[in-house]
């Protein structure tokens, strides 16, 4: 749960913990659990403002992959994430520490829809 103390009190359930920008304008997050009972289950980048945040874009449908994660922030405009296929796992969950990762990239030119790839 992200708070803004410094506006109305705003709250965001952002499920996992968010990952900030370089500049700190932008947090995103990105989770999705098994049973999709988490908090905020999906990926969001939200606009820091002086008084609160704003979603930019919201994302439910995440593809059905494990250990969704946000890597890096390149620069201001792009994310790189990260997540493993299941299939990978083949129905091993102690492998996911060391499994490859499948990488997809989030840039706001494209609306910060998800897309694979790992280049910004």
């Amino acid at each position: 749960m992200l708070i803004d103390r410094s506006g109305d009190g705003q709250e965001v359930d952002t499920g996992a913990k968010p990952v900030f920008s370089p500049g700190g304008g932008r947090f995103a997050t990105v989770q999705q659990s098994d049973a999709g009972w988490g908090g905020f289950e999906g990926f969001a980048v939200y606009a820091v403002h002086p008084r609160g945040f704003s979603p930019e874009y919201l994302e439910f449908g995440l593809p059905e992959l494990e250990d969704w994660r946000i890597d890096r922030w390149v620069g201001e405009n792009c994310i790189i994430l990260s997540a493993v296929p299941r299939e990978r796992l083949e129905g091993d969950y102690d492998r996911l520490p060391t499994a490859k990762r499948d990488e997809y990239i989030s840039k706001a030119e494209d609306r910060w829809k998800l897309a694979p790839g790992s280049k910004c």
